[in-house]
């Protein structure tokens, strides 16, 4: 099949594109499998039309809505196929990122409530699975409300950056997850945990972090927190269970004083 590229998409010249194939845009990022079925389904009904990933002259990969019609005579046999182009990069780009903002915090990009539950979902089935364990983390910041109440919101927002940017440290394996789920509040989720002390070591680091002066212009700001710690499946075998205990041990934590952790105890939640 002959085809002309639109030479503002590609970047090729008429002079270039005329008389070339499809693999004059061939990005690589489709295999040969998806071309075989692609022209199976071209010479079982005639067209084909999708999504494909092509490179233009520069290097760049785009997405582009390929439709591919093959042409034929009277008598039947295809004489040549007619192919048009639209690139959707920008369109892709956009919907990537609705996507992302509706799973991550616009303040802080940590992923939010519904992306967490999605990743607790996701490591709950694994956990099943392997009979492993996994901890969830709940931080409220200790002595935020003063701030926002005295310095305003903006310095309050320029606080709350700094902390996700020090729980991000804290947590040092790429499968974890920190969350911002409204306010001063914060979610770790811990998967693949050995014992108790494994998520006790992460605490830790948390409350060492957010216990050094934060610097917000001219302020010099103090602040603390308070972590709650559930254990599936010892504390809950849900989302639901699990954030649950895990915001009641935080309140275990605010009644022991502040600035520190607490595994949930059934005994003494509300």
């Amino acid at each position: 099949p002959i085809f002309v590229p639109l030479t503002f998409a590609s970047g090729y010249l008429f002079s270039v594109a005329l008389g070339q194939t499809l693999s004059l845009l061939k990005s690589g990022a489709q295999g040969s499998d998806f071309y075989a079925s692609m022209w199976e389904r071209i010479g079982r009904d005639g067209h084909w039309q999708g999504e494909i990933q092509n490179r233009r002259k520069n290097g760049e990969i785009y997405t582009q809505w390929l439709t591919i019609k093959a042409v034929k005579a009277q008598d039947g046999d295809i004489t040549h196929y007619v192919g048009t182009m639209l690139d959707i990069s920008d369109r892709k780009a956009m919907e990537r990122k609705v996507h992302h903002l509706a799973h991550h915090d616009a303040l802080t990009d940590l992923p939010n409530r519904v992306l967490l539950t999605d990743r607790m979902n996701q490591a709950l089935a694994a956990c099943r699975r392997e009979k492993t364990m996994l901890a969830l983390l709940y931080l409220d910041l200790d002595r935020f409300k003063p701030v926002n109440d005295t310095l305003g919101h903006e310095v309050g927002d320029l606080l709350l950056k700094q902390v996700a940017l020090r729980l991000r440290a804290s947590v040092s394996r790429e499968s974890d997850t920190v969350s911002r789920i409204g306010g001063d509040e914060f979610v770790l989720l811990l998967t693949h945990v050995e014992e108790e002390d494994d998520a006790s070591a992460v605490a830790q680091r948390a409350l060492d972090a957010l216990n050094q002066p934060f610097a917000i212009g001219a302020h010099t700001i103090s602040i603390s927190t308070s972590i709650g710690i559930a254990l599936y499946p010892e504390h809950g075998a849900d989302p639901i269970a699990l954030m649950k205990s895990a915001d009641n041990a935080m309140y275990q934590a605010k009644n022991s004083g502040r600035s520190c952790y607490r595994f949930f105890r059934p005994d003494v939640a509300d």
